[in-house]
């Protein structure tokens, strides 16, 4: 193994290979991978190798892939595909969740890998690229990892925007969702420390984060597996010591979880008056048969309980359309919720069969035209949705955060929109550099895209 000499370089480097100690991450699939990336940059850079910001730089490249839905499969296989061509003489380790849930398949079928990582075992991973780039086959897939979750997080280095950060503040899941295959190969929950998670985000404020975007397969659940009560609460009102940053946000509630302590939470000191919360689907025979463990009346109430702060919660979801058994009635009911419920973002889906699930096996499949049918009208509702709600901002008032300078324009985020999935605030020209916040008063709308202008 080789060791940094603290000046960025590895000792014992091959000669005549110029970059064989830089290292490339390509990451795919969702914010809980970024973070994983991150944590993998810190491993790397511990081991004296050099995260750099373009493949050609570099002699080992890594692509950290999700298999989630078929879609994300088949883009991390060519992603894989693509790393294999691009990579010359030199290495190509593949992590994340397709290592881990297709290992035996990937190292036969696939021989430009020359290492596997699976979620599992990724406090390895520095050790193994290390190897590799020292001319060592790295496989770890299935070890076990130290689980030292804590730690490693804390290690992490950035890759991307410094000024908005995700924290995955546990691992695993315990629901048994019958179309989800998550707790399958990222294992059973496993919470993180609220001290860890206070010095994690203390020092991705002193490296310029102004937003902290929290994360998990189910961040509700958070504190469960140490039989602890209202343990996400408790955390919000630790970060709330935080003063430097200034969004705390919550993705991925489950509707049973979002209890009346939390929704108090939001909008207090620094928690966003943000939650995402995916629903799935409305029909209660629909929700028993995908193992959600609710009826149709509690997510209503669910959502009541978002709502009844006044509407000053931004309530994000995602309903999942075309799952197996899924009738004309129970589409219709779903439909008619949407409309009621209005939320103020959503994600629609449609049922993807993945193998060893319980909806793999489940009768009743509906016709793929019958379901993307379903998925459009749900669209549209939304859409009709979003361009009232859009409709009503303009004149507002409203504190952004800048994004990034886009062809001249500066695009922003309200409190009500999280990084990458919600709507945008254009700005004209270079009104504020990344990361700082403005004062915009709307004057157009296009659905969840606003236009605005720099309030002095």
């Amino acid at each position: 193994m080789k060791k940094s000499d603290g000046n960025g370089k590895t000792k014992g480097k091959p000669a005549g290979s110029k970059n064989a100690c830089n290292v490339f991450i390509h990451t795919l699939g969702c914010p809980k991978n970024e973070v994983d990336s991150e944590v993998m940059a810190g491993l790397f850079a511990e081991e004296g190798l050099t995260v750099v910001e373009h493949p050609e730089d570099a002699g080992l490249l890594v692509v950290n892939t999700c298999c989630f839905i078929d879609e994300a499969k088949e883009e991390s296989i060519e992603a894989i595909l693509e790393a294999g061509k691009r990579k010359g003489a030199g290495k190509l380790l593949v992590t994340g969740c397709l290592a881990e849930r297709y290992g035996p398949e990937l190292r036969e079928e696939m021989p430009e890998i020359d290492g596997l990582v699976g979620v599992r075992s990724i406090t390895t991973a520095g050790e193994v690229a290390a190897r590799m780039v020292g001319g060592v086959p790295g496989c770890d897939r299935d070890a076990p990892g130290n689980g030292d979750a804590d730690g490693i997080s804390e290690r992490r280095r950035s890759l991307g925007t410094t000024h908005t950060a995700y924290i995955k503040i546990a691992e695993g899941c315990d629901r048994p969702c019958a179309f989800c295959s998550i707790p399958s190969f990222r294992g059973p929950l496993a919470s993180r420390s609220v001290e860890s998670l206070v010095r994690e985000t203390e020092r991705l404020a002193r490296l310029g984060a102004k937003e902290i975007v929290l994360v998990g397969q189910e961040t509700t659940a958070f504190g469960a597996d140490r039989g602890e009560k209202d343990a996400l609460p408790r955390l919000f009102d630790a970060l709330a010591e935080i003063e430097a940053v200034r969004w705390i946000r919550l993705l991925y509630a489950y509707p049973t979880g979002v209890t009346q302590a939390l929704v108090e939470r939001l909008g207090r000191g620094n928690a966003c008056r943000y939650i995402d919360m995916p629903v799935q689907h409305i029909s209660t025979s629909v929700l028993k048969r995908m193992r959600r463990g609710m009826s149709g009346d509690e997510v209503r109430r669910a959502v009541d309980r978002v709502r009844s702060a006044g509407g000053k919660i931004t309530l994000r979801s995602t309903v999942l359309v075309g799952f197996p058994g899924e009738t004309d009635t129970d589409f219709r009911l779903l439909a008619d919720f949407v409309r009621e419920s209005r939320f103020d973002h959503l994600g629609v889906f449609r049922f993807s069969p993945q193998e060893k699930t319980a909806a793999a096996s489940l009768d009743g499949a509906v016709p793929e035209e019958i379901s993307r049918e379903r998925q459009q009208e749900i669209l549209d509702i939304q859409t009709e949705i979003m361009d009232e709600k859009g409709e009503r901002r303009v004149g507002e008032r409203l504190t952004v955060l800048v994004d990034e300078i886009h062809e001249g324009e500066s695009w922003c985020r309200t409190e009500r929109d999280a990084p990458e999935i919600d709507g945008v605030v254009i700005l004209p020209g270079a009104a504020g550099s990344p990361g700082k916040f403005l004062e915009a008063k709307i004057v157009d709308s296009r659905g969840p895209v606003l236009f605005g202008e720099k309030v002095s």
